[in-house]
């Protein structure tokens, strides 16, 4: 709690927004509540008790950890796609390597070939046995 007169100092605000009442025990929260609204203008006030407090922070706190869920999961796929990505990256040479190998090209006949119509990428694959 705050010191009105501070808070009006530090803030520069001059309304009241919030009013908290503590019940005698006994005390009927609907008769409290029925009190308050007929001295006041209609709609101005709006009376919460505790436990609808604690329902819509509840509330709000379930879907902010929804949002969290959700963009996890899409983080993970993401990471998914470039995992896939870097592996596809790693094979591709061995792959070309491979498909040389299929026609029946030797190694020195690989490396002129690839040389010439494919390019260094190859050629350094060839060279290495990959």
């Amino acid at each position: 709690m705050i010191d009105r007169a501070l808070y009006v100092q530090i803030a520069a605000d001059q309304r009241v927004n919030d009013l908290a009442l503590w019940l005698e025990p006994g005390a009927s929260l609907e008769e409290m509540s029925a009190a308050i609204h007929g001295s006041s203008r209609e709609g101005m006030l709006e009376i919460t008790s505790p436990g609808e407090l604690r329902q819509i922070s509840l509330s709000v706190f379930d879907r902010t950890f929804a949002i969290t869920y959700a963009l996890e999961s899409v983080a993970i796929l993401i990471g998914l796609v470039g995992f896939s990505s870097v592996g596809a990256l790693i094979l591709t040479p061995r792959l070309t390597v491979f498909a040389l190998s299929l026609l029946a090209l030797t190694t020195l006949t690989s490396w002129w070939s690839a040389r010439h119509a494919l390019g260094a990428d190859v050629v350094r694959a060839v060279k290495h046995d990959w």
